[in-house]
């Protein structure tokens, strides 16, 4: 009997560190693979858009963005979409949302100067998972559109990259 609670002992301590080491394991591989989604997230969230738009107003600059790409003002399901979440007259803050929670919100915001308009577009906050940014390829993609727009509306677009 005492042999037999003995060898159950042992079988009990090998299955159990078979597992914590299988457990390991899986999590390094899991950051190792995502060095590189890390790297880039970061600069997906470090990166700024900064326009110029000259003969424009800043509310014109920011509704002609809010119209172009048509968001919608609030998340209905639970696949996470971009919608508006607010707007003002020379600011307005997309996020990638689902119904109940938000994983990034990003802010275009425009002021007024003598000869036109001028403003930055930035990711103002996030979420992470694993240390990488949540979503940071939709980050991009949004990115790309908001300068294309700005483009389209006459814009001097510049990106400053993070260092």
């Amino acid at each position: 009997m005492e042999t037999a609670l003995v060898l159950v002992g042992f079988i009990v301590v090998v299955v159990v560190f078979v597992w914590l080491k299988g457990v390991a394991r899986r999590s390094l591989d899991r950051t190792v693979f995502n060095r590189s989604g890390h790297r880039q997230g970061v600069a997906a969230v470090k990166s700024k858009l900064v326009f110029e738009v000259p003969g424009s107003s800043a509310a014109q600059v920011v509704s002609s963005v809010v119209a172009t790409l048509g968001y919608p003002t609030a998340a209905t399901t639970v696949a996470a979409t971009m919608i508006v979440s607010e707007e003002s007259e020379a600011q307005v803050s997309f996020a990638y949302a689902n119904r109940f929670s938000r994983s990034w919100v990003s802010t275009l915001s425009a002021t007024d100067v003598g000869d036109g308009a001028r403003g930055e577009y930035a990711v103002s906050s996030w979420h992470t998972s694993d240390g990488a940014p949540v979503a940071w390829k939709e980050m991009e993609i949004i990115a790309g559109r908001v300068g294309r727009v700005l483009e389209g509306v006459g814009a001097t677009v510049t990106v400053t990259a993070p260092e």
